[in-house]
């Protein structure tokens, strides 16, 4: 039945935008905070290149999916007639976008310089995929599109945070080290973060013709249980500001253990806040 196939693409859509982003997140952060020393020292290359690979192998995956949707059985899966008529729409779009930008992503990463810029490149060419993805496609260009493209990049850039400077603090030697770059990327948040949230609410306020659809919709509904997630999320990053930064710079006793725990349940919340926009965007009709 088709509604199995549907049930089956949301975890293979949560899994791809988890590891897409921690792709490209870890290259952006690595370009922004980190010294090649970091780098080398937490893998970060390598972990960015597997999390590519994967990525990819799901997004393979899902265009599959897609084709067993349009036929209710596993044939689907290999139709390539099925999956000519998925690669004529917006999900083809989004398929090559996808296929092209991980693919230069984990090409510079594993052949490239250290210093080079296509990792970035290729980062911002998947980035671009997503404003295909959703409910979004089935409206006008602006203001939604471009607000989910700097939603999803915003988004992306925090979630790269988190593995670098979880790991760092595995060595004593860069504790300060990682309290001064987590100052900075702390100082840069306060910018963006507000941005990613304004983003968000433009993208809804597009998608929903009246606010009383947030209570009496399931989608709306789904979308509230996703922004309370969201809202835990910035109370932990309001802790990590303006409690476990500065204890780290105090060098405070268990300090480093105390923001490892944090960037832990802001991990959690992520998966969560993908988990929900996976079933936002593909099983979920918008309210009428």
């Amino acid at each position: 039945m088709p509604e199995v196939w549907v049930i089956l693409a949301l975890p293979i859509k949560a899994l791809f935008y988890a590891s897409s982003s921690i792709a490209i997140g870890l290259v952006v952060f690595k370009h922004m905070f980190l010294s090649r020393k970091h780098s080398e020292i937490i893998g970060l290359r390598k972990l960015a290149s597997i999390n590519a690979i994967i990525a990819t192998a799901l997004a393979i995956l899902f265009f599959m999916i897609q084709g067993a949707q349009l036929t209710g059985d596993a044939s689907g899966l290999f139709d390539f007639e099925m999956l000519g008529l998925v690669a004529q729409g917006p999900q083809g779009r989004t398929f090559s976008l996808q296929i092209v930008g991980l693919g230069l992503l984990i090409v510079s990463l594993l052949f490239l310089p250290e210093n080079s810029i296509f990792p970035l490149l290729g980062g911002v060419l998947t980035l671009i995929s997503f404003l295909w993805v959703g409910h979004t496609n089935g409206i006008d260009f602006f203001p939604a599109k471009p607000a989910l493209l700097i939603h999803v990049t915003v988004f992306t850039f925090w979630i790269g945070a988190l593995w670098p400077l979880y790991r760092l603090l595995d060595y004593p030697e860069f504790i300060t080290e990682v309290a001064v770059i987590s100052h900075k990327f702390g100082r840069l948040a306060l910018i963006m973060v507000p941005i990613m949230l304004i983003a968000g609410g433009i993208m809804a306020t597009s998608l929903l013709s009246h606010p009383t659809q947030l209570f009496t919709s399931v989608y709306g509904i789904t979308l509230m249980v996703k922004i309370l997630v969201v809202s835990f999320l910035m109370i932990l990053a309001s802790l990590n500001k303006f409690r476990f930064v500065p204890a780290l710079l105090r060098n405070d006793t268990g300090s480093a253990k105390k923001f490892q725990q944090s960037i832990l349940a802001e991990a959690v919340s992520f998966l969560a806040i993908l988990m929900l926009t996976a079933i936002i965007t593909g099983a979920v009709s918008l309210p009428h």
